[in-house]
């Protein structure tokens, strides 16, 4: 049965591989033959598309013969052009050169008239120079005067009549500018502190610090003791020490110096000490401290000013600016604000404002240097400003904002009066009620000098000065009330009031300006009865 049945099985696997490979021969022969009846029609295809691209191979080649045949044909026509343009052209070459020569004959003759009307004027100048040496002698005969006197005369007159006439245009032009520019400049100055948005900057630095220690005031106010010794070495200043009162008071010329003093005496009073090594190791950590704020002071200043290219010298001296103070004005803070002003006064007179921010700044770097240097601090200023580098206008600047030297550009003109402005301004500056009434007795007394002042009036707070002189007296005048003495004319008015502002110029110190006004007290009495 098993042989039956293996026999039975590979009779129907037999049978079923004869019929896979029937199938598969007639697949592959309907394969074949799709893939001759395909290859018949690419092969008609390509004769077709051959066939075509014979044709228009031929067609372009008829085109192209038939275009080069044209363009030949055309570049004959253009030969032929050619070759006639020339032939006209050398026909006009050969008239142009019979026609030069016969111009040259022209020219050769021209030439010979020419050569022949120059020796004729020739002897007619020398003819002519002879008859004016002669009139010019005969005329120097009968008027007694040579020829270069009579031009010397002429000119001098000339050049009297020219002075003469500017003197009266600049005359003019004064005038018209005096009577303008007053009010102009007040306009202009006007306008700029409504712009001015700038805040007090007024200070009081206290030079007296209190030590709880008694012990350690006794020991700084011994002179020759090891810690006011050591302390002097690195502060260059003094003590004055209350040993009652357990205070101690810096004292130094120079602004910085006493500020590195002030925060040492400060320290020492938080953590009382006399030793020498604590002391010096404080003056050393002060003075790089210090230092830092004077650095980072100066650039501060320059960045928000938006300069550039300041010499660190000069920065430096601006920094140091930080710590010195005039009738309690902060100098740097005055310095950064006369520097503002001066740029918009610029601005409004179309100049160079940067310029005028930069001499603004630096016009007080001097006073960073009068401590150990003689002189002017405007004289001291404009010098570093030179010699680390400054253009000559902001040295100029910075040298005639007091006069010291002439001012020779506008930004000189400009730091002068921002200058003015900032220190003159109500509230920019404080003194003391002393310092305050001995000016205005001085100012009272100045004014008061001339015989014919009969009353001085000081106002606003010593910037104007009214002054009354005597007049002409009419009518019924109580006894009592005449003034009596010598009488001004109006003519005498305005060189007394430029002689009292003279000396208020030259004797007393003040910010800014005082206005001097001369007044002619003239009365006319009569009484209705």
């Amino acid at each position: 049965m098993l042989v039956a049945a293996l026999m039975a099985a590979i009779v129907s696997l037999a049978a079923s591989w004869l019929a896979l490979q029937w199938m598969l021969r007639a697949r592959l022969a309907k394969i074949h033959n799709e893939h001759q009846r395909t290859l018949g029609d690419v092969r008609g295809q390509a004769a077709k598309l051959i066939d075509e691209a014979k044709e228009r191979a031929r067609i372009k080649l008829e085109t192209l013969d038939r275009r080069a045949a044209e363009e030949l044909a055309a570049e004959e026509d253009d030969l032929k052009d050619y070759d006639r343009e020339l032939t006209e052209r050398e026909e006009v070459s050969t008239t142009r050169d019979r026609e030069s020569g016969e111009w040259e004959t022209l020219v050769k003759a021209d030439e010979q008239a020419v050569a022949k009307e120059r020796e004729t004027l020739e002897l007619l100048r020398l003819e002519f120079d002879d008859l004016v040496k002669r009139a010019q002698a005969c005329l120097e005969t009968q008027s007694g005067v040579t020829a270069a006197e009579a031009i010397e005369q002429v000119v001098n007159e000339a050049k009297e009549k020219a002075q003469l006439a500017a003197q009266i245009l600049v005359r003019e032009r004064e005038d018209l500018t005096s009577k303008e520019s007053a009010g102009l400049a007040t306009r202009l100055l006007g306008t700029v502190l409504e712009r001015y948005d700038g805040m007090g900057h007024l200070e009081r630095i206290q030079n007296t610090v209190e030590i709880p220690d008694a012990k350690t005031v006794a020991a700084l106010a011994d002179t020759s003791s090891p810690a006011s010794q050591a302390f002097r070495d690195e502060t260059n200043c003094e003590l004055v020490c209350d040993t009652e009162l357990n205070t101690v008071t810096v004292r130094g010329d120079d602004p910085l110096g006493r500020e590195i003093a002030r925060r040492v005496v400060r320290q020492i009073a938080n953590r009382p000490t006399t030793a020498v090594d604590r002391i010096r190791a404080l003056g050393r950590q002060v003075k790089d401290e210090v230092e830092r704020e004077v650095q980072n002071a100066g650039r501060k200043a320059a960045r928000s000013l938006n300069l550039r290219d300041v010499h660190p010298e000069v920065l430096h001296l601006v920094g140091r600016l930080k710590f010195r103070l005039s009738y309690s004005q902060n100098q740097l803070k005055h310095a950064v604000e006369v520097a503002t002003i001066a740029g918009m006064l610029a601005e409004e007179l179309g100049l160079d404002v940067m310029l005028a921010r930069r001499g603004g700044l630096l016009h007080d770097i001097g006073k960073a240097m009068t401590h150990d240097h003689e002189g002017s601090h405007a004289v001291l200023g404009a010098t570093v400003a030179r010699k680390c580098g400054e253009v000559e206008a902001v040295a100029n600047a910075i040298g005639s904002h007091h006069n010291d030297e002439p001012m020779k550009s506008p930004a000189a003109f400009l730091v002068t009066a921002a200058d003015a402005l900032s220190g003159a301004r109500p509230g920019a500056r404080r003194e003391s009620v002393t310092q305050y009434i001995s000016r205005m007795e001085e100012i009272q007394e100045i004014a008061s000098r001339a015989r014919v002042v009969r009353r001085v009036d000081v106002m606003h707070a010593g910037r104007e000065v009214r002054v009354i002189v005597a007049g002409e007296e009419q009518g019924a005048i109580d006894d009592s009330e005449r003034q009596g003495g010598y009488v001004l004319a109006d003519k005498d008015l305005q060189p007394l009031a430029q002689a009292i502002a003279k000396d208020l110029e030259q004797e007393v110190t003040f910010a800014g300006q005082i206005k001097v006004t001369v007044i002619r007290e003239s009365r006319a009495v009569a009484i209705a009865v």
